[in-house]
Parts: C-alpha cells; sequence; structure tokens
C-alpha cells in the first residue's frame, strides 16, 4: 500500500519522484521518495548535504535515511528521504543514485560520520564531491581514546579544540599547532590521533576555505536533529502506510515554519545597534537568524550571513 500511493504520486505529479526495489520475494529492500517542493529545497539550499541513517529502526527493521541541509534561517531543511533494510554499500549506492537521477546533479560537499559504507557509494556515486566527516563523532572520542585523565586534567583538549573548531585558520597553521600539542604531551605515537590527523582534510574546517558555503554544516548532527524531530510524530510501531502520514505532518510543520520565518523576514523588519548605514543593508539583504547570529557570535555583519533566498512568490 505504501509503495503504491507514492508510485500513484510519482504518475499525478510529475515532478515527484519515487524509486524502490524489492527481493525476487517480493520483501521490500529499499524506498526512496521525494516531491517537487524538497527538489526546489536542494536547488536553493543543497551545496551542503549531510547524509545519516538513525539507529532507531521502525516495525519492519528498515532504516530511516535523511538528506539534510541547512536554509536561509539556519534550520535544517529536509531535501529527500529512504528506508533501507541494510546499511551496506551496495544499499547507499542504490539510494544514491536514486537521489542523483531525481536530483539531476550531485551536491557540492556531503557531510556523513565514519561509516565506511556510506564512504564508499559516496565516491562511486557522488566522484565529483567533497566528503566530509563528522567533526562531533570524531570528537566525542577524543576523552575514550586518549583517556578522560589528560582531557580533565590538563590543557590538552582546550588547545586541541581551539585549532579544530574554528575555520579562522590556514591549515599550515593548524599541522604547526598540531604537532606542537602531540610535543608537548608525548602523544606522536599514539594510534587514533595519527590516524584522523592523516585525514585531517576530510574533516578539519582549517581546509575548507577554498569551498564555497561547506563551512555551514560541520558536522552529521544536523541530521541526527533531524530525526529527532521525525521522532516525535512517529514511533517504530508505525506500518509504513502510517510512517507515511506521520512524516507527512512533520514534513508539513517543517515547511510552515520556514514559510512564517521567510513572511517575517519580509514584512517585519529587525531592531538595529547603530546608525551604520553598513548595518541598516544588512538587515535589508540577510534573513533575521543569520543577522542576528552574525552580530551576537562575531560581532560583524558579514562573517557567516547567507543572502535572503526565498521562493517565487515571496519578496526577495
Amino acid at each position: 500500500m505504501a509503495v503504491q500511493h507514492l508510485m500513484a504520486k510519482k504518475e499525478l505529479y510529475p515532478n515527484f519522484s519515487c524509486d524502490y526495489f524489492t527481493t525476487t520475494d517480493g520483501v521490500l529492500k529499499g524506498l526512496f521518495w521525494a516531491d517537487e517542493r524538497a527538489k526546489m529545497n536542494f536547488y536553493v539550499f543543497g551545496d551542503v548535504v549531510s547524509f545519516d541513517a538513525t539507529y532507531r529502526h521502525n516495525k519492519y527493521n528498515l532504516v530511516f535515511v535523511l538528506f539534510t541541509g541547512i536554509d536561509n534561517h539556519n534550520r535544517n531543511v529536509t531535501l529527500g528521504v529512504a528506508l533501507l533494510d541494510s546499511e551496506t554499500t551496495e544499499s547507499y549506492t542504490w539510494l544514491l543514485n536514486c537521489f542523483k537521477k531525481a536530483f539531476c546533479y550531485e551536491p557540492a560537499v556531503v557531510v556523513t560520520d565514519q561509516d565506511l559504507a556510506m564512504k564508499r557509494a559516496i565516491e562511486d556515486v557522488f566522484p565529483n564531491a567533497r566528503h566530509r566527516l563528522c567533526m562531533w563523532h570524531i570528537m566525542d572520542k577524543l576523552s575514550r581514546k586518549v583517556g578522560s585523565g589528560l582531557c580533565n586534567t590538563t590543557d590538552f583538549k582546550t588547545r586541541l579544540c581551539d585549532i579544530v573548531w574554528t575555520d579562522s585558520i590556514t591549515p599550515e597553521l593548524f599541522e604547526k599547532e598540531w604537532v606542537s600539542i602531540m610535543d608537548d604531551f608525548q602523544l606522536n605515537d599514539h594510534d587514533w590521533l595519527k590516524d584522523i590527523f592523516r585525514i585531517r582534510e576530510s574533516w578539519i574546517p582549517a581546509y575548507y576555505h577554498g569551498e564555497t558555503m561547506s563551512g555551514l554544516m560541520r558536522t552529521s548532527s544536523r541530521s541526527e536533529s533531524e530525526n529527532h524531530f521525525f521522532g516525535k510524530f512517529c514511533n517504530p510501531r508505525c506500518t509504513l502506510v502510517e510512517f507515511l502520514a506521520h512524516f507527512k505532518t512533520a514534513l508539513d510543520h517543517q515547511r510552515h515554519e520556514h514559510r512564517k520565518n521567510d513572511h517575517d523576514c519580509g514584512y517585519t523588519a529587525a531592531e538595529t545597534w547603530s546608525n551604520y548605514a553598513l548595518e541598516k543593508q544588512a538587515i535589508e539583504i540577510f534573513t533575521r537568524t543569520i543577522f542576528f547570529m552574525s552580530n551576537w557570535k562575531y560581532n560583524q555583519l558579514f562573517t557567516i550571513a547567507l543572502p535572503c533566498v526565498t521562493y517565487p512568490s515571496m519578496t526577495f
């Protein structure tokens, strides 16, 4: 019933994409779909995409997979969704091919955790995309790998975070500081630290400078928060038909919030802190969330700002 429902929408709406595959016995192995609004979101906000599979399985033991971007209000936006029976390279390869077929081109940057099956699939299907690893997943292992004593009783973790969680330093400075930290704490022979340093270009923001917008999403926790969001609308006991209904309700809620944010930016004015013409111009160009974020975090207007892009029916 779920597959028939989605395939009927594909026939009714030309811009609705849906693909699925089964075993020879007719057991569902994979299901992917994306509607017209998801495609519009991808064309506007799809430069950087987080690709993640939730660990919460449903009644049929299918993995819930989300493609997540960041909109011009710094909020999560769903670009595509799938259900898979396994987290293998073959399943992910099939899924990414469906994604590429639906959207016609690949994203510039894809952010995932350190899942090897995802890595192989991305290399195969998105050869031109830059694959970024989730910084949070790597740094979350720090205390377990090097010891909580070193992290809690010395400035080791603080010094490491200072060069990891920033995009304001050059790769050369990052490498110099890394070597200094390893020397100071006698960690030059630590296998795990050597491994993550070897793949530094795939997760350290200092190496992002040459990529447009790639600093926006540094972790796959965007997808994890999306999983949590959708989890509030459905539960693992749902049938697929019930899941589709709950998913639509959640997606409608997300899109309503985006339209509300667009409306607020288009028809209400943010409060300024000064009389500078530069600040007044920034309020007109940037969305309210990005404007406030840049003032609060950096005390300057154009550090992380996104253009105030809205849908055609709205005022730019």
